[in-house]
């Protein structure tokens, strides 16, 4: 979210629960898709958000056949859907969607960039730098929800897998990268 603030865009943030709503700072609408049980509900809500204008870019990181239909029902035209979790389930696609509302459908796995070659790694170095710069002149500031020692990774894992967390979790190796 805040990457898409710095670049100046209007953001409407999702999350499962009012709980994590609540500790979500700066989005200029927010929606609940723990309390919407159909497709019709999601769209209707970016619509609204939009004011009937759709979602020029969407960033979908919980899949699950209802959220992931209504945001390809409240697609701009030309807009771009960009697949990266599926936290809520595997959706089943309606291709035809994105045919109809004419907006490109865009899978993004950061792994990839490893290994699709040398423009690939030079792409992903490019876009990191320009993070860590926005990030250096105080533009970005992640939201941390925990921080857990090394001893209790399983119990970082843990709090991950179920979903009971607002922000990032963080493993602090501070100890044994300043002890070499």
């Amino acid at each position: 979210m805040q990457l898409a603030k710095a670049a100046g865009c209007k953001v409407i943030a999702a999350a499962g629960g009012r709980a994590k709503l609540n500790k979500v700072q700066g989005a200029d609408a927010t929606l609940d898709y723990s309390a919407i049980a159909t497709v019709r509900d999601v769209r209707d809500a970016l619509l609204e958000a939009t004011g009937g204008k759709g979602v020029d870019v969407a960033l979908d990181m919980v899949g699950g056949d209802a959220l992931f239909e209504g945001i390809c029902r409240a697609m701009a035209f030309h807009g771009r859907l960009c697949v990266i979790g599926f936290a809520g389930g595997i959706p089943k696609a309606k291709p035809n969607l994105a045919l109809v509302r004419n907006f490109d459908m865009l899978g993004v796995y950061w792994g990839a960039y490893f290994s699709a070659g040398a423009e690939a790694r030079a792409v992903l170095q490019r876009s990191m730098d320009h993070v860590l710069g926005l990030y250096d002149a105080g533009r970005l500031r992640p939201a941390v929800a925990k921080v857990f020692a090394p001893a209790q990774a399983q119990e970082a894992l843990d709090a991950v897998a179920s979903r009971g967390t607002a922000g990032k979790v963080v493993i602090d190796f501070a100890e044994y990268i300043n002890a070499s």
